[in-house]
């Protein structure tokens, strides 16, 4: 196989008259330069991957680097200092204009992924040089194939690590880490890559002159430093691609791990991973969707086995968006992704897992053919001693489930769970509907929205029940009322210092009659509750009230404030 390319003598200078021409330190040259730096400048700070291509395009930095493969595979002392002033020179206009653009940045400007991700080169990048550097020598030096330059442009990438050095010494990243130092070794990187791989390309194709005749010496000390500084960079940046390599192979035990054991806390998804490597431990957040705050104790068990999996200490941070996937058989409450086809496909879940996820179905579906009572939480136990499961049920609304209706939901969660015994248990607080005037018993409230002319009567009752009652040294705790085929049926809850008595009832009916004219049936449910004191047999609402009226002046408006918005 002949490794050599034949190129015509016309054609040979036209490369060099080419290269030469564009090798050249001229306006035109840095003019191209500080325009293709703002913009590759402003693409980054805009995050915009299709405004840095369009600096690529406009970018003329790489044709002094091929001047100077070309210079050195002739021996052009000519060239090779027009090419190293152009190199040289186009690379400070680049960064100055960078440093500029960026101090006009507003002081709260935060870097952008487009920046963040020129910070770390590695060996591919190395690699991508290589090949940009071949493709570009060889179209140069075949005229059938020059109109794929602008691809190798792009494949270069020499202008964005450059603008991005000056953008980084402009916001002070140098510091500590010496960041814009790594940015422009990406674009050392790209140099020696295309400088060695053009010369190459320049030598095969008959463009080397009398070097072929020159003895391996020679052509060492004219091309030893270049390669002395390939092999340390690619030494640098293979150790840059193990780093990358183990780096990525940690994040994939971390997520896998995580995923295995929030998969058993109702965790649906977890949205972002972050972690830091300290000397001494590895930081770990994890941004997750669950349908409720994961508790303490739990992150910490998560904690100690995630430190068991990478092999050291973790310190472990969960950020928890409280949220629901619901699907139409009911909530979902294990982790979804979505594959490449496009399809959710659910982790396997754990029994625990699967057990909640059927039982808060089953229970959800229950209650929606029920009135005023709905699933606030769920929990599932299991006994150690035991191949049960107690599934503990937190209900709230107006109304309680009785025994048969429990029952009823525990049975068909039980033909749900097909082998696993499971025992329901109900959590449920008192139902308390409290209006301005006190409690409301359901059972004994209205079936129906009342009309305007029974509203107006219930409104001058209530209007005149608690200041009576408020005479006589007694406190309406609550009521209620129905009106059933025009009688009007009212329950009061009373408390006093002693028990509300037949002739109080009889007194309070009186009263009533003389406001309203309909029938009535009063019904009192008495407490007695005695606060002794100086002003004698009292009710707790009432001394504090009268604490309140004497005393109010006294205290801090903030306080009073709260005071009078409790109320």
């Amino acid at each position: 196989m002949k490794l050599t390319i034949n190129l015509t003598e016309e054609r040979k200078l036209k490369v060099y008259e080419d290269l030469s021409h564009g090798s050249s330190p001229r306006g035109s040259f840095f003019l191209l330069v500080g325009v293709s730096t703002l913009i590759a400048a402003f693409g980054l700070v805009m995050n915009s991957t299709a405004v840095v291509i369009g600096a690529m395009l406009v970018a003329p930095l790489m044709t002094p680097i091929l001047g100077l493969a070309l210079a050195l595979v002739r021996s052009d002392p000519h060239l090779l200092g027009l090419a190293a002033r152009s190199e040289s020179l186009g690379v400070a206009v680049s960064i100055l204009a960078a440093a500029l653009l960026g101090i006009t940045l507003p002081s709260s400007f935060e870097a952008t992924p487009e920046m963040l991700a020129r910070t770390n080169p590695n060996l591919l990048d190395l690699l991508v040089a290589i090949f940009a550097g071949l493709a570009g020598a060889y179209a140069l030096v075949n005229e059938r194939l020059s109109p794929v330059l602008p691809g190798v442009a792009i494949s270069t990438a020499i202008v964005p690590p450059l603008a991005n050095s000056g953008l980084c010494i402009a916001m002070g990243a140098f510091e500590g880490a010496l960041g814009s130092f790594l940015l422009f070794f990406l674009f050392f990187t790209n140099f020696l890559s295309i400088l060695l791989i053009s010369a190459a390309v320049f030598f095969l194709a008959g463009m080397a002159g009398q070097l072929r005749l020159r003895s391996g010496l020679t052509i060492a000390r004219r091309f030893g430093v270049a390669v002395v500084g390939f092999v340390v960079v690619g030494a640098l940046l293979s150790s840059e691609l193990i780093k990358m390599f183990e780096n990525r192979q940690l994040r994939i035990t971390i997520t896998q791990a995580l995923k295995d054991e929030l998969a058993d806390l109702r965790v649906s998804n977890m949205a972002r991973l972050v972690y830091e490597q300290k000397e001494d431990r590895l930081l770990v957040l994890a941004d997750v969707n669950a349908p409720s705050t994961i508790k303490p104790r739990t992150i910490k068990a998560v904690q100690d086995r995630l430190a068991g999996v990478v092999g050291r200490p973790v310190e472990l941070f969960i950020r928890t968006i409280v949220t629901h996937n619901v699907s139409a058989s009911g909530s979902i409450k294990q982790t979804v992704v979505q594959t490449l086809d496009g399809f959710f496909v659910p982790f396997e879940p754990k029994q625990r897992t699967r057990t909640l996820r059927v039982t808060e179905q089953v229970i959800r579906e229950y209650l929606d053919e029920q009135v005023g009572i709905h699933l606030e939480s769920l929990e599932v136990y299991s006994q150690p001693l035991s191949k049960s499961m107690h599934l503990v049920a937190e209900l709230a609304g107006s109304r309680h489930l009785n025994r048969r209706e429990i029952g009823e939901v525990e049975k068909l969660i039980q033909d749900q769970m097909a082998q696993t015994p499971i025992n329901l248990l109900v959590r449920q607080e008192p139902p308390n509907l409290m209006p301005k005037l006190g409690s409301v018993r359901l059972k004994f409230s209205m079936p129906r929205h009342p009309t305007a002319d029974e509203q107006a009567a219930v409104n001058k009752i209530m209007g005149f029940v608690p200041n009576w009652l408020s005479e006589r040294n007694y406190w309406l705790h609550g009521w209620s009322f129905t009106i059933l085929e025009g009688v009007y049926h009212f329950l009061l809850e009373v408390k006093g210092p002693k028990l509300f008595t037949n002739e109080d009832l009889n007194a309070l009916k009186l009263k009533l009659a003389e406001i309203v004219d309909v029938s009535l049936k009063l019904y009192v449910r008495t407490e007695p509750e005695a606060v002794i004191g100086p002003l004698g047999n009292t009710t707790m609402e009432r001394l504090l009230e009268d604490h309140w009226k004497r005393n109010q002046a006294a205290y801090p408006d903030e306080v009073r404030q709260l005071i009078l918005d409790a109320k």
